[in-house]
Formats: structure tokens, sequence, C-alpha cells
């Protein structure tokens, strides 16, 4: 049996901080629960703020830093060979620290509810409407349910 490709790429600032081993088993899980192929790949960018920013600035036309921006792998044309590559989620780890602060919980916790939210991302979910948005974040409370984290589920 394959297993899906998670690929990490951690700033060295930050890594002794993160518990990759968690964070990956929480997107294999996803990965199954969401009915995504045994071949599935994606990779996780965890960087710092001014990169963060810069992107945010560059992709979306918004100032400062966010905590997830997501890039659906869309090529037409190389199936063949970059098979189920489904895309790359960009995490800023400081703002990731911010948000958890903030609510009350761990950086670790927030870290996987970005994940498990830019994942989804990565499937096409949107969270701009309203209606896109409920069905988005219904799956993401199922999916952080499922990995014991039901207690950081944002409310809508």
């Amino acid at each position: 049996m394959t297993l899906p490709h998670i690929q990490f790429h951690i700033a060295p600032e930050f890594a002794a901080e993160i518990d990759e081993a968690a964070l990956a088993a929480a997107l294999r899980h996803a990965l199954v629960a969401e009915g995504q192929p045994n071949d599935s790949a994606l990779s996780i960018v965890i960087v710092d703020d001014p990169t963060i920013a810069a992107m945010h600035a560059q992709y979306r036309n918004e100032p400062g830093p966010t905590d997830v921006l997501t890039f659906p792998y869309e090529d037409v044309g190389l199936e063949a060979e970059m098979g189920s590559y489904l895309g790359d989620v960009i995490i800023g780890y400081e703002q990731a620290a911010r948000q958890a602060a903030e609510l009350g919980h761990s950086t670790q916790e927030e870290l996987t509810l970005i994940v498990l939210h830019g994942f989804l991302h990565l499937l096409g979910h949107d969270d701009e409407e309203p209606s896109a948005r409920h069905v988005m974040w219904q799956r993401q409370s199922a999916l952080l349910e499922a990995v014991g984290l039901a207690h950081i589920a944002p409310a809508e």
C-alpha cells in the first residue's frame, strides 16, 4: 500500500518548536477521511513573518503577515508526472503563535488547525462565501474532532 507523501519545509528557527510527526498524522487522517488517493502528495512550508507577509502581498495583494496561504496544484497536462500532487500550504509560524496565544491553546494545536484548514483549501473548499464557508468549517470541525482537537474548532 502506498502512503501519502507529505513534505515539510520548516524554517530552522522554528524546527524545535514543531511536532512534525503530529502534523503528518493529522494530515494522513484527513487524506483518508476526505477520500484522497493513497499516492496523494502535498507540501507544508512553515516560514517567518517577513516571508509570509511578502507572499501575502504578492499573491493576495494584502499587507502584513497571515496564518496561511495555499497553492493548489492546477497545471493541466502534467498529471502523469505529478500524480496526485495536491499543492502547497504555506504557514506563518509567528502569526499562528499569536493566534494560539489569543485563543488560549498551544501553538502546536493552532498549527494543526491551520494545516487541516489549508489542506481543505487544496481540495477546493472555500471560506470566502458564507455557504461555502459553512461547508468547509463543518469538514474542518469533523477533522479536528477526529484528531482529538474538537476544543479548538473555531465557531462559525
